[in-house]
This record gives structure tokens, C-alpha cells and sequence, in this order.
């Protein structure tokens, strides 16, 4: 039911053009009244580019819970990398056994096919006694990407990384361990990733 002309604020009208009596509402532009926002058929609000005096557009984008995304004094933006559920996860398992003390054992040798990437998301190492790891990529894992050490109290070693590591088609992942113990050790290693096309 319509409401009677008052001063209140928001009100419907009673001109038989909404035979449901709805509040209708309309978004004009602040600057440019003209301006009104348009839905589609599908009742999906339509977002429009701003001129400005410059001839250039200003267009804000927005999450669901409504914060906009920022812009740097540089103009850049921040992104935060995600790996998606594309690729195949990988989980490479290995070990050694009986390992004298002080002997370097690479005991993770995971070469990446071609045509391929592989991003190194975690990796893990155990002994049955103290050990060091080194956790290496590239060809012939050249480079160093992390040192672990475990410890009585903590004998399995673990790194998880904040973002993936790339590793190219031909290029290595290894895990190295080094039986700091002073007897002979079985080692324990693995690798967690996603296998991408290149």
C-alpha cells in the first residue's frame, strides 16, 4: 500500500504504475544527475568507466566484501600469486638406508619432463638420527634453495614455501641430506608440487 505525500524520506507512490506498490529506487551520477545506473535483463547492475577532464577512464574494482582494490603512489598494484588446482599435484617419496656418518646422499633427484614446469610447493626430510638438508634446484641443482636442520626434539624437517618455487622443464629438485649422527642412519625425503604444461 502506497504511502500518502508527507515528508517522509523514502516513499512509494500510489500511480498504479507498479501494481505491486514496490519502492522503486534510481542511481543517479553525483556529479553528472543524467548518469543513472542501468540493469540488464538478468537484473545484473551495469558498471560503467568515468570520463575524467584528462580523456582518460576511472573504473574501481571491488571484491565481494566490498573493499577496493588499492593502487600504489607508483601506480602499481600489489598481487598476491596463487596456484590454482590446474597441473597434476606431484608428491615424489624416496630414501636411503644405512648411510655412514658425514656422507652427503642425495636422496631426492626429481628431474622435470619436457615441455613442463613443476612448482615446488613443500618439501620434507627424517633420519632415524640428526641430520642437515639441502634442498637444491635447477640444472644439476645448482642452486641452493634451503638448509634444514632436525634435532632430537624435532627429528623431522619440513619447509613449506609462501610461494611456489619454478622449476623448468630439465631442471632438477634435489634433496642432499648428510647423516650428522655418528652412526650409520636411514634418510627419509620428499617433494609436494604441481606438474604445469609450459
Amino acid at each position: 500500500m502506497a504511502d500518502y505525500n508527507s515528508a517522509l524520506p523514502i516513499r512509494s507512490e500510489n500511480d498504479n504504475e507498479n501494481a505491486n506498490e514496490r519502492l522503486v529506487t534510481q542511481i543517479n551520477g553525483g556529479v553528472t544527475p543524467a548518469n543513472k545506473a542501468e540493469v540488464n535483463t538478468d537484473n545484473e547492475l551495469l558498471v560503467h568507466d568515468q570520463d575524467l577532464t584528462d580523456g582518460s577512464q576511472l573504473s574501481q574494482i571491488v571484491d565481494p566484501a566490498g573493499d577496493p582494490m588499492e593502487v600504489n603512489d607508483d601506480g602499481s598494484i600489489n598481487v598476491n600469486v596463487v596456484d590454482s588446482a590446474v597441473g597434476d599435484q606431484t608428491h615424489v617419496f624416496a630414501s636411503a638406508a644405512s648411510i655412514a656418518p658425514n656422507t652427503p646422499t642425495t636422496v631426492i633427484d626429481y628431474t622435470v619432463a619436457v615441455s613442463k614446469i613443476f612448482l615446488l610447493k613443500a618439501i620434507g626430510a627424517s633420519a632415524s638420527g640428526k641430520i642437515s638438508v639441502v634442498v637444491k634446484t635447477g640444472t644439476a641443482g645448482v642452486t641452493t634453495q634451503t638448509i634444514l636442520f632436525n634435532s632430537s626434539a624435532t627429528p623431522n624437517c619440513k619447509e613449506q614455501y609462501p610461494a611456489p618455487i619454478e622449476v623448468i622443464a630439465g631442471d632438477k629438485v634435489q634433496i642432499i641430506i648428510t647423516n650428522r649422527d655418528n652412526s650409520s642412519s636411514d634418510l627419509n625425503a620428499w617433494i609436494n608440487g604441481v606438474v604445469l604444461d609450459a
